[in-house]
C-alpha cells in the first residue's frame, strides 16, 4: 500500500467519526428536549384531570 493510500484512509476513518460523534450528539440533546417535553405534557395533563374532577364534584353537588 502507498503512502498517500495510507494517509487517505486514516482522513476517511477521522471524518467518520466525526460525523458519527456530531449525529449522536444531536440524537442526544433531541432525547433530552422530548423528555422535558414529555415532563411538562404530564404535568398539564395532571392539571386538567384535577379540573375535571373539580368540576364533576361541582355538578355532582348541583344535582342534589
Amino acid at each position: 500500500m502507498k503512502n498517500w493510500q495510507f494517509w487517505v484512509i486514516i482522513a476517511i476513518i477521522l471524518i467518520q467519526s466525526i460525523f458519527f460523534y456530531a449525529k449522536f450528539k444531536s440524537i442526544e440533546e433531541q432525547q433530552g428536549k422530548t423528555y422535558t417535553e414529555v415532563i411538562l405534557n404530564a404535568e398539564d395533563i395532571s392539571h386538567v384531570k384535577g379540573d375535571t374532577e373539580l368540576i364533576l364534584g361541582i355538578v355532582s353537588d348541583m344535582n342534589n
